[in-house]
């Protein structure tokens, strides 16, 4: 689990903000996860941190798919 700012939910992505600054930008979320926290439409959840567990999918040579399996509000 790595600790994410939740930053914002834009054109289909979800942003986050890892500890080292690194920003990720989400495609997917598990189902079960975005039950629990609907970052499509609550904005509260905006600068709020999270341990993330999150997932990586290659799609080509190129494209690489990032999936969050899991989220626990801190």
């Amino acid at each position: 689990m790595k600790t994410a700012t939740f930053i914002s939910f834009t054109e289909g992505y979800f942003k986050f903000t890892f500890e080292n600054g690194e920003d990720m930008y989400f495609e997917e979320i598990h189902p079960k996860v975005l039950h629990q926290y609907d970052l499509k439409n609550d904005e509260t959840y905006i600068d709020q941190e999270f341990k993330v567990i999150y997932s990586e999918s290659n799609l080509d040579d190129d494209a690489m798919i990032y999936r969050i399996e899991n989220l626990k509000l801190l």
